[in-house]
C-alpha cells in the first residue's frame, strides 16, 4: 500500500533543519497502515550552493529520519527527477551506497529517467534491487519533463513493461498522469485501453 507523496526532499533548498525535523515527525503520522513514503530526491540546488553541499545536507537530513522510519516500519522511496539533486540511475546508486540503509528505496519513474537521456530498461536493471514501485507515463519526443498519455509520446513503454515481465517484477506499477486533472476519468480509461491493447492487464 502506498502513501502520500511527502515534501521531505525539499529541505535541501533552504537548509532549515528545524523545518526538516518538523517534516520528519510527520512520518509517524503518515506511516499508519502504509509500507512506504515517497519523497523528492533533494533540490533544486540553490544557486549559491554546491552540489556537494546539497548532497551532504540531503543525506544528513535523511540520517535524522531513518531511525524514525525504522521504528515505524516504513521505507523511504526516493524518486529521481529531472532538475533535482538526484536525476539519474548512477546518482541514485551513489546516494544509496552512501546512505547504506535498507529503508532507502527507489520510487522508479521510468519517464523521469527517459527525460535525462537514460534507457529506462537499463536503468531499471541497475536499480532493480531498490525498486518495488514504478511510475509510468509517456514522455514527448524531445524528452521534456511532461507527463503524457500512454502512446502519445516517445517512451518505449511496451519494451519497458516487457522488461519488467521478463524479470518477474511483482511490485506496483502506477500510471502517473497528473496533468490531466480536468479529464481524469477519460484519461484513466484511455490509459487502461492502451494497457489492455498491449496485453499488459
Amino acid at each position: 500500500m502506498g502513501a502520500p507523496v511527502a515534501s521531505l526532499g525539499r529541505v535541501v533548498r533552504g537548509g532549515d533543519r528545524h523545518r526538516a525535523r518538523s517534516h520528519y515527525r510527520k512520518i509517524q503520522e503518515w506511516s499508519l497502515d502504509h509500507d512506504y513514503i515517497s519523497i523528492e530526491p533533494g533540490g533544486p540546488i540553490p544557486d549559491e550552493k554546491s552540489r556537494e553541499w546539497a548532497l551532504d545536507t540531503f543525506v544528513e537530513s535523511l540520517r535524522e529520519v531513518l531511525p524514525v522510519a525504522e521504528e515505524v516500519g516504513v521505507d523511504l522511496h526516493v524518486e529521481p527527477e529531472p532538475d533535482l539533486l538526484i536525476e539519474t540511475a548512477a546518482e541514485f546508486q551513489a546516494f544509496a551506497d552512501r546512505v547504506d540503509h535498507p529503508r532507502i528505496r527507489c520510487n522508479f519513474d521510468a519517464g523521469h529517467l527517459f527525460c535525462v537521456d537514460e534507457d529506462p530498461v537499463k536503468a531499471f536493471g541497475a536499480l532493480e534491487p531498490f525498486v518495488d514501485h514504478v511510475h509510468l507515463e509517456d514522455i514527448p519526443e524531445d524528452r521534456s519533463h511532461e507527463h503524457t498519455q500512454l502512446g502519445d509520446g516517445a517512451m518505449p513503454i511496451n519494451e519497458f513493461l516487457g522488461a519488467l515481465d521478463d524479470r518477474n517484477y511483482e511490485g506496483f506499477v502506477t500510471v502517473e498522469l497528473y496533468p490531466y486533472e480536468e479529464t481524469a476519468a477519460a484519461t484513466a480509461r484511455d490509459a487502461m485501453t492502451y494497457l489492455e491493447d498491449g496485453g499488459w492487464v
